[in-house]
């Protein structure tokens, strides 16, 4: 009787281990090049976000027949008080910026930290047309931008000088690790073009004092620092 011979099929060790070694390979170049998509995506969204700002509030300035600004007295008057949170709820009830996902960025390690719900909506209308703020609004919700007020639009050099900005900026002209970009953050500038920057410099051309046409890296000479409403220092 002769003995039939079955091939055997599968692998040999040296097969699985450079199936293992190339499946290696191609995660190490695929993965850094994944989250740097999902980083350049989250950029694009708060570049979007910071361009919605800007345009409901040139909406805002150049509703009517004069100019308008929005001021401390104005945001005195708000629920929220004289502070960020003030300059959301005054957009959502001026402006009809009522979208509260565009004051959030998703990167921003403070949202990743924070314990609460973050509202869809700042407010509404009710049914007697007055505004009411969201049961969800909080004076303690991590807002990622920082924004001036008190500066006149028409007064400004509308290509150079800030609106809003990723909240962080210093007086150095740099955010923190702590910020959402680790260390860079968008511009928004009056005339609606948003630009974004790892560090300010006075040879980057983009920022001025608008009493003194002059560039400057110091972004408390543009805007006076009682003046600019900032985002809580979130600590992680």
């Amino acid at each position: 009787m002769k003995k039939i011979k079955r091939k055997q099929f599968g692998f040999t060790l040296i097969e699985l281990l450079t199936v293992i070694a190339i499946i290696g390979l191609l995660a190490g170049i695929l993965i850094p090049t994944v989250g740097g998509v999902r980083e350049n995506a989250q950029k694009l969204k708060s570049a979007s976000n910071l361009r919605a700002i800007g345009q409901a509030y040139i909406n805002y300035s150049q509703g009517g027949s004069r100019v308008k600004t929005i001021n401390q007295s104005k945001l005195e008057n708000t629920q929220s008080g004289d502070s960020i949170y003030g300059v959301v709820e005054f957009f959502a009830k001026n402006a009809g910026l009522s979208d509260a996902s565009i004051w959030f960025i998703d990167a921003d390690p403070a949202v990743t930290s924070y314990g609460g719900e973050i509202p869809s909506i700042v407010g509404f209308k009710n049914e007697d047309n007055i505004f009411e703020l969201s049961n969800q609004w909080s004076t303690d919700l991590p807002i990622g931008y920082d924004f001036a007020v008190g500066l006149n639009p028409s007064a400004a050099n509308a290509t150079k000088t800030p609106l809003a900005w990723t909240r962080g900026l210093n007086e150095a002209g740099t955010w923190p690790k702590s910020s959402p970009w680790e260390g860079g953050g968008h511009i928004l500038f009056y005339d609606g073009h948003v630009e974004f920057f790892n560090e300010i410099g006075e040879d980057d051309g983009f920022l001025v004092n608008p009493k003194t046409g002059q560039p400057t890296s110091n972004i408390f000479d543009i805007i006076n620092e009682t003046n600019v409403r900032k985002a809580p220092e979130f600590s992680l």
